[in-house]
This record gives structure tokens, C-alpha cells and sequence, in this order.
């Protein structure tokens, strides 16, 4: 997440170690995953002010649809964790596996919602956000990595996304968005 190597090759081995888990015990995990303080707020908020909102994450759709489900997140894009017989293989597909991926995931869902790349608000913490933070109009390292925080509009450095909200508030004007 530092980028300090490729993202996929980061990927792929990280992935390769849940070979032999199975699709319920992901299902567990999704279930039982804790939210990150504020994360409902943030997501209220930005919809109060009209924002569509989306998650965009080299993560699992097992997991990510889950959170969006909780969250009430208008879109999801995820890669998916490869089971055969209810076991993971190991391996990982998707459209979220390759270093840029995310910003080309963003710039098609734009396209779709005919938003403006000025009018698009980002938050992301590795360095494989990167290609996000180059679209958008607005971006915001929440607990991001130094190659992201040297990129980005606002730097958030505590573990409450509330305070994102407030901040973007602050930072952002809302009559251009």
C-alpha cells in the first residue's frame, strides 16, 4: 500500500494466502466486520448534500457489497475471490487488479452517472488510490500512505471518518458541487 511494489504483484500474493478458506467462513468475516467510526455518518451526510456515493475496492465483493448494504452505498465495485467447490483457490478476478485500475473504474462510473471529474469528492489510504486521486476534483488521504498524502487536497490522520466529513465541509465549496 506504500508503493513500494506493483500493486498487482502486492495482489496476488496477498490473495494467494486465502487458498483453502471457505466461501462461508469470508461470509463470516463480511458479516461480522466492524465499520470504521463515523463511516455511517459520512455516508449520510454526503448523500444529505446530494452526493452519490460509491465504493471502489481492490477488495472482495463478498465483503465490499456487504458494507455497501450496511452503509446504503449507491455503488459497488469490487473484485472477486475465486472459490471452486466452496473453497478459495488462491487466486483473484476482477476489474480492480491492476495498479490503475481504480481511476479507470472511477472515470467509467463518472461517465455512466455523467458527473463531472471537478464535482467528484475521493477518499483512499494506499498508494493503488492514486489513480483516483488524479481524477478527481476533491481528494482526501484518510490514514493514507506518504505517496498518497503527497497527492491529495486534505490529509486526515485520526481513525474517525466523521471528521472527514466535517473537514470536506470546510474545504470544499458546495456551490460548485
Amino acid at each position: 500500500m506504500n508503493g513500494e511494489i506493483e500493486y498487482e504483484e502486492s495482489l496476488k500474493k496477498r490473495v494467494s494466502l486465502l487458498e483453502g478458506i471457505t466461501k462461508e467462513q469470508v461470509r463470516r468475516v463480511a458479516e461480522n466486520l466492524p465499520l470504521v467510526d463515523g463511516a455511517e455518518k459520512i455516508v449520510e451526510g454526503m448523500k444529505s448534500d446530494g452526493f452519490v456515493t460509491a465504493v471502489i475496492t481492490g477488495s472482495f465483493s463478498i465483503i465490499a457489497e456487504r458494507i455497501a448494504e450496511k452503509l446504503n452505498i449507491d455503488y459497488v465495485k469490487s473484485n472477486e475471490l475465486v472459490f471452486e467447490d466452496g473453497i478459495a483457490t488462491g487466486e483473484v478476478k476482477g476489474p480492480l487488479t491492476e495498479d490503475d485500475s481504480k481511476g479507470k473504474v472511477l472515470k467509467k462510473l463518472l461517465s455512466e452517472l455523467k458527473i463531472s471529474n471537478s464535482k467528484c469528492i475521493v477518499i483512499g489510504d494506499g498508494a493503488n488510490d492514486l489513480s483516483m486521486f488524479k481524477i478527481a476534483g476533491f481528494s482526501v488521504a484518510f490514514n493514507g500512505s506518504n505517496i498518497l498524502k503527497k497527492e491529495s487536497n486534505l490529509i486526515i490522520n485520526n481513525k474517525d471518518l466523521k471528521k472527514v466529513l466535517f473537514k470536506i465541509r470546510d474545504n470544499v465549496c458546495w456551490n460548485g458541487y
